[in-house]
């Protein structure tokens, strides 16, 4: 994974720590795990990370495990890139809440890809027969009949 890549940062860094966690535990010396743990800093130096970024997952790796918070609640949004993750974060930090962000993968195709419904398919519903069934977060445009009128709406 290049460091550049469209993943966000504690994703990139966990990796690099769960690599490493992997070498220890597999390596049956000292001698090979440094071996093995200096061939792993070049592959990430020739995948782009800077060198801070490598030392602070040794130093972190070297560290005492870190206790997990049963009360927080995630907030999980697509990742888009790390800023508004870390405005978003910031937020409920201000505000005192026990909540994190977490990122929901999102690929081009996803984007890109709409798949629509022809008819409705709720029981008893008054349009059942129509291409207006209600969806969620969906924007629409309502034209009206012989006007050059238009409403745009959303549902959530």
């Amino acid at each position: 994974m290049h460091h550049q890549s469209a993943l966000p940062r504690n994703s990139k860094i966990n990796f690099i720590r769960n690599e490493r966690r992997h070498i220890q535990q597999r390596c049956s010396t000292q001698t090979t795990s440094s071996k093995h743990d200096r061939a792993f800093d070049n592959i990430l130096r020739l995948n782009g990370f800077p060198e801070n970024v490598i030392e602070e997952t040794k130093r972190h790796h070297q560290s005492e495990p870190q206790t997990v918070n049963t009360e927080w609640l995630y907030f999980k949004i697509p990742f888009i890139s790390d800023r508004p993750d870390y405005k978003i974060t910031r937020i409920f930090r201000k505000e005192g809440l026990l909540q994190r962000v977490a990122q929901k993968s999102y690929t081009l195709r996803q984007a890109l890809s709409h798949h629509t419904q022809n008819t409705c398919t709720r029981p008893n519903s008054s349009i059942s027969n129509s291409n207006l069934c209600p969806r969620s977060n969906t924007v629409y445009q309502v034209t009206c009949r012989g006007r050059k009128k238009f409403y745009i709406g959303s549902t959530t």
